[in-house]
């Protein structure tokens, strides 16, 4: 299995064994909504981590064969506590310290737990563009800045 992971994919298709796609980018292989003019892209996405079964998630069905997103029940929703999370899964630690220096940043090692408590109790998350995060905090009501990949 692979969640849009090129290594596994790629070995898979090598030793000819089957490998199944379950991720958002799988989604792209149906018609649901898809920025317009990123042909290359939609390209890219089907050769960095092939698969002969792939399993999309999204945010609608669209009247495809696509899951919705999976969301953690984990966490229990709390009062607003004026505290953020910084979340940038695909940045270097010391750029985005640099950059929010000014605020009063904790850093935490990615624990599962400990985040989704993180998650019900803070006002909002900074993070990069994702689905399941995003999902998350829709459901949750939480506050959501997302930056854009800086390609």
């Amino acid at each position: 299995m692979s969640d849009f992971e090129p290594i596994t994919a790629l070995s898979t298709r090598l030793k000819g064994e089957p490998c199944v796609a379950l991720s958002h980018q799988s989604a792209f292989d149906y018609d649901t909504p898809k920025a317009a003019g990123y042909r290359g892209s939609n390209k890219l996405i089907k050769l960095f981590a092939p698969a002969k079964t792939k399993i999309g998630f999204h945010y609608r069905h669209c009247n495809q064969p696509v899951l919705p997103t999976l969301i953690s029940e984990t966490a229990t929703v709390s009062e607003p506590s004026a505290k953020f999370i910084l979340y940038m899964g695909f940045e270097a630690v010391d750029d985005f310290v640099r950059f929010y220096r000014l605020l009063n940043i904790t850093i935490n090692p990615l624990l599962v737990d400990p985040f989704y408590q993180q998650l019900a109790a803070c006002d909002g998350i900074i993070s990069n563009a994702g689905l399941e995060l995003s999902s998350e905090c829709l459901v949750y009501g939480k506050n959501l800045l997302v930056k854009p990949p800086s390609d």
